[in-house]
């Protein structure tokens, strides 16, 4: 059975495979990208993407600009049914009926007749 895994060699090996396979133009860049001082390095994303762009023309590849993918979210049918809760609600408020004075709350009082404070 074969072993599988990331040892150093099969990843060197790997390495030297897409080498050999990549345009120059392509592996400089790569090259460029890996460097171990900060300073040689492309110093912002516009700097790589520049360097690309000229790699791909160099390769004769065209490349187009990818489009977001936006959802559109949809707010309606929340909106609605929090219009919908509000109307209910204040339809009850307003067409409840009157509690009618005998179902009222009387006043506590103490046994002597006096109301409490």
């Amino acid at each position: 059975m074969k072993e599988r895994g990331t040892s150093p060699e099969r990843v060197r090996e790997a390495a030297r495979r897409l080498r050999r396979k990549s345009p120059p133009v392509l592996a400089r860049t790569i090259r460029h990208c890996l460097e171990k001082d900060a300073a040689n390095r492309f110093q912002s994303a516009k700097d790589l993407a520049f360097e690309l762009e000229a790699a791909a023309g160099n390769l004769g590849i065209t490349l187009t600009a990818a489009k977001p993918s936006v959802k559109p979210r949809n707010f309606l049918l929340p909106a609605v049914a929090v219009a919908l809760v509000a109307a209910g609600a204040l339809g009850w408020a307003l067409l409840r009926p009157a509690v009618s004075p005998s179902f009222r709350r009387r006043p506590e009082r103490f046994g002597n007749g006096r109301r409490r404070l």
